[in-house]
């Protein structure tokens, strides 16, 4: 299985372009993150590998930047759109059918790019535009119609509703229905599985004392399903969660929904 920790200390620089290995259906652009590079980079590669698997071309263009969520929440609204240009002009010209990222918070970020920019007489068109093609993973596979060539994982989860997923996006269903097309994968649902971890903004760095109370109930309610790994979507919560199981040293794994997707990827691959 994936564990929530990588062995690797170096992860070399995401290539502008990964062509899959025969036909192309489609050109994704992605945005890596800023935090999710720094801090999970290997999640970003089983974010690739993914969608390699699903016949997709993969554009990461170097231009990129941070998609301004961190200044939203802070409400450093001029440089969120500063940030915002930027990453438009970065897609612009790339010719890709679907733009994404790997934290369901910068998707719900980019998402809201059209209203963050709808003032803005050079922008506001070009904002559209973009938003017309953002997708989180979980819609996007169900759209093209996913590769359901997977191997048997045989482990029992539990899905924590990101707040960036659940609430920003009213996406619940997309994940759920994904992960349990995995044979051999048991989901058991969370009581209160939309109750946010704590890490909310950025809660988890600035307001600890907040987030260890409902961090707390959030762990509580997932050690109660009897499940080995919690799913998540988005970055802060998956450092979150995975604090506090070690703080209160929990038998529980901490999982992106996108690491299970690989390694039934992988395991189906082997079997071939």
């Amino acid at each position: 299985m994936p564990s929530s920790s990588s062995p690797k200390l170096y992860y070399p620089k995401i290539p502008e372009i990964i062509k899959p290995p025969g036909r192309r259906k489609y050109r994704i652009g992605f945005l890596h993150g800023c935090l999710m590079e720094a801090a999970l980079p290997w999640v970003n590669r089983a974010f690739i590998r993914v969608l390699i698997a699903n016949e997709c071309e993969v554009v990461t263009p170097r231009s990129q930047t941070c998609c301004g969520a961190a200044s939203m929440h802070e409400g450093f609204m001029d440089h969120a759109k500063k940030l915002a240009k930027n990453n438009i002009d970065a897609f612009e010209n790339l010719d890709v059918d679907y733009i994404v990222a790997s934290a369901s918070g910068c998707v719900a970020t980019l998402k809201m790019y059209d209203e963050l920019l709808k003032n803005d007489p050079e922008y506001g068109k070009k904002a559209k535009e973009f938003r017309k093609k953002v997708r989180d993973l979980s819609e996007l596979l169900l759209e093209i119609g996913m590769n359901k060539n997977f191997g048997e994982l045989g482990i029992t989860t539990t899905f924590h509703d990101s707040c960036g997923l659940a609430h920003a996006q009213k996406i619940t269903q997309q994940p759920r229905i994904i992960v349990r097309s995995i044979p051999g994968l048991r989901l058991v649902e969370m009581k209160d599985s939309d109750l946010c971890c704590g890490a909310g903004g950025l809660n988890w760095l600035l307001h600890p004392e907040i987030t260890k109370e409902t961090l707390s109930m959030k762990l509580r309610n997932a050690r109660e399903t009897g499940a080995s790994a919690i799913i998540v979507s988005n970055i802060p919560c998956y450092l979150n969660i995975s604090r506090g199981i070690k703080r209160w040293k929990i038998n529980m794994n901490v999982l992106h929904y996108v690491e299970l997707l690989d390694e039934a990827y992988r395991k189906a691959e082997k079997h071939v």
